[in-house]
């Protein structure tokens, strides 16, 4: 379960401002309950929910084994997509873990300004 994803430059209410091929890092927070496996964190860019869903890639990161419902954090860097248009971007992280039992997706809403 994602409990945070955070774009650290963003201030509350405010927007990053990047430009096509530029990279930054995102903060993530987590729940995790399994063993100790690998999982891949996506992030895709777009306008909106129906907007035109862009690739900044993928990472791999391994997740310790938790018995329990347990936080774990992992921050990676992404690229702004060359084809992204002008404007307000969502960020929408998917986590995929190994076994394909752990499958998680959220939404960082207006939180990027492409110019």
């Amino acid at each position: 379960m994602v409990r945070n994803v955070n774009l650290g430059q963003a201030q509350l209410g405010g927007y990053v401002y990047l430009k096509r091929g530029d990279s930054f890092e995102l903060d993530i927070a987590f729940e995790y309950k399994g063993i100790a496996q690998n999982a891949e964190f996506q992030l895709d860019m777009r306008q909106g929910l129906l907007g035109t869903k862009y690739d900044c890639g993928s990472n791999t990161g391994a997740v310790k084994e938790a018995t329990d419902w347990e936080p774990r954090t992992a921050k990676f860097s992404f690229v702004v997509p060359s084809g992204v248009k002008d404007g307000s971007q969502d960020l929408q992280l998917h986590i995929t873990a190994a076994d394909g039992e752990h499958d998680e997706s959220s939404w960082l809403t207006d939180c990027i300004w492409i110019s």
